[in-house]
């Protein structure tokens, strides 16, 4: 009988550490939630940041590139990449959303990104957060 009941108290013991495996499970998904909130709000802030400082000087404009080099490699270990949606870019709706259509007659640019209103990611192979763009379609006459 004795052994019966040192095998359930072993029995219970395991249970009760797996449910403290799973709250930290759960905890560490939270935390990664927010994290991932987080970059996204600095991303944004970023990109608008850096796409002004284009326009208030070389110095300024040099001194963008700088944090973003500094910054890329780092993000890249956390399984972190932006989404490619330069202009002139072919539109890709796995990771773009377009939000604005501009029609053009030149046919090179069919189907090609015209302009970028906030960047997205991929976060450990699945995209997190689409980029929004425009998007060029053309129109023959």
């Amino acid at each position: 009988m004795k052994q019966v009941e040192t095998q359930l108290e072993k029995v219970s013991e395991s249970l009760g550490e797996g449910q403290k495996i799973q709250e930290q499970i759960r905890s560490l998904k939270d935390t990664e939630e927010k994290l991932l909130k987080l970059f996204e709000i600095y991303q944004e802030q970023f990109w608008a940041i850096h796409h002004m400082a284009s326009e208030l000087g070389d110095e300024w404009k040099k001194q963008m590139e700088l944090i973003v080099r500094n910054t890329e490699n780092q993000i890249r270990l956390c399984g972190i990449s932006p989404v490619d949606a330069e202009a002139g870019k072919k539109v890709d709706y796995a990771v773009h959303e377009v939000l604005e259509v501009i029609e053009t007659q030149d046919s090179q640019k069919d189907q090609t990104v015209a302009a970028v209103y906030r960047p997205g990611y991929v976060y450990r192979g699945s995209v997190r957060k689409k980029a929004q763009i425009a998007a060029f379609r053309y129109k023959h006459e």
